[in-house]
């Protein structure tokens, strides 16, 4: 769902940003995971697509443990930084769950979790698994039947 969302499948995609790949790693997010994974870098690997699932997995598997296993929170860290994410909480101007998402101050976050968890959604009901409880509420307000 976090491919669909950032790069479409398209291992060549390049943000305005300058995120990298299927998973539109920053080079700065790439070469910090690289060295902790112990791997080489360098910009152009992000476009490979073995590498940026090695590194995009790694770090948002990284995200759910800082964030206890919220999924919800890991995917705004994902994309609008931990730090920020962080911050959210202890000021509590978001709780981090799902019925909260208005509460995410940055615009975009806010769409790219809402957009990650209605494709995953999708792929856990195309794939025969159980809808979660905690979005249950939250996503039969969005999600056509």
């Amino acid at each position: 769902a976090v491919i669909r969302v950032e790069s479409g499948f398209v291992p060549g995609a390049e943000s305005p940003q300058g995120a990298r790949g299927l998973m539109q790693l920053m080079p700065e997010t790439g070469r910090w995971v690289a060295a902790r994974l112990g791997m080489a870098f360098d910009p152009a690997y992000l476009f490979d697509p073995h590498y940026n699932l090695r590194l995009g997995t790694w770090y948002l598997a990284h995200l759910l443990q800082e964030f206890d296993g919220n999924l919800v929170a890991a995917l705004a860290a994902y994309n609008g930084g931990w730090g920020h994410v962080h911050e959210w909480l202890k000021q509590h101007q978001w709780s981090g769950h799902v019925s909260q998402l208005e509460r995410i101050p940055f615009p975009e976050t806010r769409q790219f979790v809402a957009r990650v968890l209605r494709h995953y959604h999708l792929y856990r009901r195309l794939y025969g698994a159980p809808e979660a409880e905690e979005w249950k509420g939250w996503l039969a307000k969005r999600s056509p039947r």
